[in-house]
């Protein structure tokens, strides 16, 4: 019962990941095409939401990993 939880719990992060990272790369892209046009505000904007989203895709990795540990404990 708890390796089901589990496996779920790692499938939500799983999902949190590749939606920060799609973000991530996407807001990158924009910075890489309008770095030389847009307005200062919006590329520190866009900077602070490349940090956020790195950090989020930072986390999930961390958890993913600690359940994967977690489940290795239980299974052993």
């Amino acid at each position: 019962m708890k390796i089901e939880i589990i496996k779920e719990k790692i499938s939500w992060y799983k999902h949190l990941f590749t939606f920060s990272s799609a973000i991530d790369f996407a807001c990158i892209g924009w910075l890489v095409g309008n770095y030389l046009n847009a307005e200062k505000t919006v590329l520190i904007l866009n900077m602070v939401t490349i940090v956020c989203f790195t950090l989020g895709m930072l986390y999930s990795g961390y958890k993913v990993h600690k359940h994967i540990k977690i489940m290795e404990k239980i299974n052993a």
